[in-house]
């Protein structure tokens, strides 16, 4: 059990243009929950976000997201519980600006960053990493840090619960058939990967 998830929130374009771009289409079906292999949700805080029930669906590529944050902020969010992989990073205007990927494999103070970090990542990383050195029986707190740094950007968590469950529920979106074709070429890609035995991780895109 746990959560092996994705989402990825845009700002400065609107929903009928992120899902144009990323080749889904709304349903028309709704639910309080994310629980679909692709769920919509217009935030609060005025991000659009987008919640894969996959953490390397296709649309988290750099080939795609770059073109998408033209223009505009994306946030990506990498959840897997299963191998306690966590990632997040920050495209705009077609760049990855920053990231921070934690892999509890590496140690639990394992923190891989790069590029122009936000205000916000240093009080949570000190934060969570005084509660790690205080606990007598330490566990991941660090597994944390992406998915607290995408909160403090977007509003969102994957595992809080919203006061506007009901009011605002998400929207249960599909992909067009050549999104489809997309997301079968990545599961190809990713058997192809598993069975030559690679040592890559499977969260490394580059």
């Amino acid at each position: 059990m746990g959560f092996h998830i994705s989402w990825v929130a845009v700002n400065g374009k609107s929903p009928a243009q992120v899902c144009s771009e990323l080749n889904l289409q709304d349903t028309d079906e709704q639910s309080p929950y994310p629980e679909t292999d692709v769920d919509a949700l217009k935030l609060n805080s005025g991000w659009y976000l987008l919640h894969f029930n996959d953490p390397l669906p296709p649309e988290l590529e750099l080939a795609i997201l770059g073109p998408l944050s033209m223009g505009a902020e994306v946030v990506k969010c990498v959840i897997e519980e299963t191998s306690m992989v966590s990632m997040a990073s920050y495209l705009s205007n077609g760049k990855e600006k920053w990231s921070i990927v934690h892999d509890s494999e590496q140690g639990l103070t394992h923190l891989d960053v790069s590029g122009d970090l936000p205000d916000c990542y240093e009080e949570i990383k000190n934060r969570l990493l005084a509660q790690l050195n205080a606990d007598e029986e330490p566990c991941d707190y660090l597994f944390d840090v992406p998915a607290e740094v995408c909160k403090s950007i977007t509003g969102f968590r994957h595992d809080d619960v919203r006061e506007d469950e009901d009011s605002n529920p998400f929207a249960v979106m599909e992909r067009s058939s050549q999104a489809k074709a997309s997301a079968a070429s990545t599961n190809n890609i990713e058997s192809d990967i598993t069975d030559s035995q690679s040592t890559k991780p499977w969260w490394r895109f580059w």
